[in-house]
């Protein structure tokens, strides 16, 4: 992987290490969540898509609340699906979630402890389909009708110090 493979939003690029077949971030200040977007380094894969399949193997050991790393379906700031490894109320899950228009929504919270997981998602027909080692679960109308989509990934929660670890993506797009 290669930063040169992404459109940055919100650029701190001395966060973000290359390493030979993966991209090391730091655990950085802002947010996603609700409307606006203060995150750093989110990264965008360039074009845009209404049929996405994206998976990418992602090793953090979050231990802030809000602390996440992961995949977004991105159209911007304020509308985006997200599937990601992340420390909420204490404990540590997978999350996979939406904001529209700004209002964000916790869609599934699934236990987990690994620090490392590979995280996929489907966008077909409006609805979202998302997979983690041995699992899957599909969420019909998730998306906006027609909306068009980037890939991207990112890493927050102000936990200075701290590093997500993304290898092994892979995107389509039709």
């Amino acid at each position: 992987m290669k930063i040169t493979d992404f459109a940055l939003n919100n650029p701190v690029l001395e966060k973000i290490e290359e390493q030979s077949a993966s991209l090391r971030m730091e655990c950085t200040t802002g947010s996603m969540w609700g409307a606006g977007n203060s995150c750093e380094n989110l990264l965008l894969h360039v074009g845009l898509s209404t049929e996405l399949s994206a998976s990418v193997d992602v090793t953090i050991m979050p231990g802030h609340n809000g602390e996440q790393a992961g995949l977004v379906f991105y159209q911007d700031d304020d509308n985006y699906i997200k599937f990601v490894r992340e420390y909420a109320h204490d404990k540590h899950f997978l999350v996979f979630a939406r904001e529209v228009e700004g209002q964000p929504e916790a869609l599934e919270f699934i236990d987990y402890v690994d620090a490392q997981v590979h995280l996929e998602m489907q966008l077909h027909e409006n609805a979202v389909t998302i997979s983690w080692p041995g699992n899957s679960k599909s969420f019909n109308e998730c998306s906006v009708a027609g909306a068009q989509y980037q890939v991207g990934l990112f890493v927050h929660g102000n936990n200075p110090g701290n590093y997500a670890t993304f290898s092994g993506f892979k995107v389509s797009a039709s």
